[in-house]
């Protein structure tokens, strides 16, 4: 399986296409969207996906399978505030993976992830959750920053990205916790 080829499908599909939504989303929406913020929530848990994570609002599901076989999660909230999504996918061949290949691949994938995307990748570091490995990285797409996070448990790959405030997104993205 092309990994390049498998985490841009998964970019389009995850990030590009709901984001079309935004600007299309009506003003009633926007501004209930808004006071949703502003009060208190539950984290939002995804017993499938096995992780939690501070949504500022309750996200849309979605789930798309790919030609070769894989189911892309996605969970996202669009508004004219910002944009925050988490995704995940399974991919077999990364359970038995050495650790040597798993740091290879996550120094590969911000950058496959923003490639079709046309964002331009500012930086990235590493980043761990538990003892699983992750990167965290900043871009800029359309004139916009955002803040994204990769990790990789046994099998899965989780990806989490928001563009709004720097506050706003680092809150969402250090609120992610794995169940």
């Amino acid at each position: 399986m092309n990994q390049r080829k498998l985490t841009a499908w998964i970019a389009i599909a995850s990030f590009l296409i709901p984001s079309i939504g935004l600007a299309i989303l009506p003003s009633s929406e926007s501004a209930v969207a808004a006071e949703i913020v502003k009060s208190k929530r539950a984290p939002f848990y995804s017993q499938a996906g096995r992780f939690s994570i501070d949504f500022p609002s309750e996200p849309d599901a979605t789930n798309e399978k790919m030609a070769e076989g894989l189911t892309i999660y996605s969970f996202i909230v669009a508004s004219e505030q910002g944009f925050y999504q988490v995704g995940y996918y399974d991919v077999d061949s990364l359970q038995d993976a050495p650790r040597t290949e798993v740091k290879k691949l996550l120094n590969e994938l911000p950058s496959i992830y923003l490639e079709p995307l046309q964002a331009k990748l500012l930086n990235a570091k590493n980043i761990q959750i538990g003892n699983n490995l992750g990167k965290e990285f900043n871009f800029t797409i359309s004139g916009q920053s955002g803040k994204g996070q990769l990790y990789i448990v046994k099998d899965r790959v989780y990806v989490a990205t928001a563009i709004d405030t720097p506050s706003e997104m680092s809150s969402f993205l250090n609120s992610f916790r794995l169940r």
